[in-house]
């Protein structure tokens, strides 16, 4: 896919947008479908995760199907003869250059030590872990938890559609959540109940947040909010029946590297917490409402903390010997590349968004990549 519209666009207007924004023949045709129609869904075949930031502006379109083909079982969607169960597998953000990934994408120059510019480009991947919803849920959280600097971050203007979203022709009640451990394993339980008129089948997706801990802040060891561990779908309900899901997850998931203490893999001592939800910002609302926090304090939307469950593991200090090794060779891990750093990079932390949020570390060619 072309990154901008530059030699595929027949107007000028649209030759400076990304190929992920509408151009405005597409506009056009949508502004109309709105105008004369009171109800519109809006088929999107593609591949990539477009900005639909512009769906605000078109109260007649009533929902989006999102799909990479075009088939028989997409017309028995549309029709209600297959009830979708589908989710989102990216964040669907408002404006993707908004990003820290962004930031520092593009073409920059490598010269040899004498100055001399060789065939070779490179980029700094800056914004470390915090890619998709592991930007957008970890700031949201600290921005409502009044942490981290988060500055005026607003993750209603930033997302459009979390990560794991999907709609259903009926509802669901989700009940009985609970994590049990087994060994290094631990298995999440919950039950679904079709509370709708419709038969259908529902996704329970299963989070889990570790503790960013003094430690970490002093070490550079980077937390996303939530990280998937897991999921599972029901069989099809018919309406009032319900099935227990049963997700397993390894405790070997909940480590985090250390790269400037320990130099392998940790496990912070604290709390850990694992939620249920139906999606990314979901599961960070969830686990805020077991802190405490409302929309009151700017949540999205109210959380539940009934499906939140916590663990605290033994150790009291931070355990750097656990995964300090493969489990197939047994071989240590460690840093391997410390020669290859670049101290003028500053990553993006969770510690600090505002000041270390990405720039350009180099001198960008300025030339447009079609």
């Amino acid at each position: 896919m072309p990154r901008s519209m530059y030699n595929h666009a027949d107007k000028q207007e649209d030759k400076e947008k990304s190929y992920i924004e509408l151009d405005s023949t597409a506009t056009e045709i949508i502004k109309y479908l709105n105008d004369n129609y009171k109800d519109v869904i809006l088929l999107v075949k593609s591949s990539a995760a477009m900005e639909l930031d512009w769906l605000k502006q078109y109260p007649n379109i009533k929902a989006v199907v999102y799909s990479q083909n075009v088939t028989n079982a997409l017309a028995k969607v549309f029709s209600g003869e297959v009830n979708p169960s589908g989710r989102t597998v990216d964040t669907f953000a408002a404006d993707a250059l908004a990003s820290p990934a962004a930031q520092n994408f593009g073409s920059y120059q490598y010269y040899d030590e004498n100055g001399k510019a060789t065939k070779y480009n490179y980029v700094d991947y800056a914004e470390g872990i915090y890619v998709g919803y592991k930007y957008y849920e970890t700031r949201y959280e600290d921005k409502v938890l009044g942490q981290g600097n988060a500055g005026d971050y607003d993750y209603a203007k930033e997302v459009v559609y979390p990560f794991g979203y999907g709609l259903s022709y009926t509802d669901f009640k989700w009940s009985d959540f609970s994590v049990a451990r087994h060994g290094n394993d631990s298995v999440a339980t919950v039950t679904v109940t079709n509370t709708g008129d419709t038969a259908g089948k529902d996704v329970v997706e299963l989070y889990a947040q570790s503790p960013y801990t003094d430690y970490d802040k002093r070490n550079a060891v980077e937390k996303a909010s939530v990280n998937l561990v897991g999921y599972g779908k029901t069989s099809e309900l018919k309406p009032g029946t319900s099935e227990t899901v049963r997700i397993t997850f390894g405790k070997d998931q909940l480590k985090a590297y250390d790269y400037k203490g320990a130099k392998t893999y940790i496990l912070d001592a604290g709390q850990y917490r694992f939620t249920a939800a139906t999606d990314a910002n979901q599961a960070v609302n969830n686990i805020l409402a077991d802190k405490g926090k409302t929309v009151a304090d700017g949540m999205t939307s109210e959380g539940d903390k009934t499906m939140v469950a916590s663990w605290t593991p033994e150790n009291t200090d931070v355990d750097t010997t656990t995964f300090a090794s493969d489990s197939t060779t047994g071989k240590a891990i460690s840093n391997l590349f410390d020669a290859a750093s670049d101290p003028e990079v500053a990553y993006l932390s969770r510690s600090d968004w505002t000041g270390t949020f990405p720039k350009h570390y180099g001198e960008s060619s300025g030339e447009i990549n079609t």
